[in-house]
């Protein structure tokens, strides 16, 4: 996810660009500018949202992969933010649960799900993490991962507004695929796309 991010804004704002100082840590918003274009794009990451600790009705500790382990209020709170800045000219929102809150989804312009194979899934992310063991991530990770996977596509709203692009082929391929659709669904962005 984050090489692609990467990747897209490099495509987006050419290969001169540079971290853009209003970014705000504090917010979790990396921003990225190309001066010569006038073009910024601002990047929100949902790892950077989890909980310290999420908990459920019952007071259980729940695991990192479930949805409510994200603080979803504080992602819309810095995605409006964003929204409200006329100099920002794209807003990248990437992570997992990105589909999970209606609320995110309804501002979203183009929603897109990269599908990863059980096994690059498992590299990544036990190499990621040293805690976690290759049962972990089969018995519990992968398996929330399964759930959310069916509930986001079977979700109305998303049905005809959610983009698939498959596992196959190196990063900067799905990276063209989804400029591509950044290209065809925004006259404004696709000015800066190459």
């Amino acid at each position: 996810k984050t090489s692609l991010t990467a990747r897209l804004v490099r495509f987006i704002l050419g290969p001169r660009y540079e971290e853009d100082p209003r970014g705000d840590r504090q917010r979790r918003v990396s921003r990225f500018v190309n001066q010569t274009q006038s073009c910024r794009v601002s990047t929100i990451c949902q790892d950077l949202f989890y909980k310290n600790k999420a908990v459920d009705a019952d007071g259980k500790e729940l695991p990192v992969d479930h949805t409510d382990s994200m603080n979803h209020d504080l992602v819309l709170q810095a995605l409006h933010t964003e929204l409200a800045d006329d100099t920002v000219d794209c807003i990248i929102f990437e992570g997992f649960k990105a589909f999970h809150d209606t609320r995110l989804t309804d501002l979203m312009h183009l929603c897109i799900w990269l599908q990863a194979s059980v096994d690059v899934a498992r590299k990544r992310r036990l190499t990621r993490n040293s805690c976690w063991t290759a049962a972990h991530f089969d018995d519990e990770i992968w398996a929330y991962h399964v759930l959310y996977e069916k509930d986001v596509l079977h979700r109305r709203h998303l049905k005809t507004r959610l983009h698939r692009i498959s596992p196959e082929g190196p990063i900067r391929q799905k990276a063209y695929r989804v400029a591509a659709l950044i290209r065809a669904s925004s006259a404004r962005m696709a000015e800066h796309i190459d």
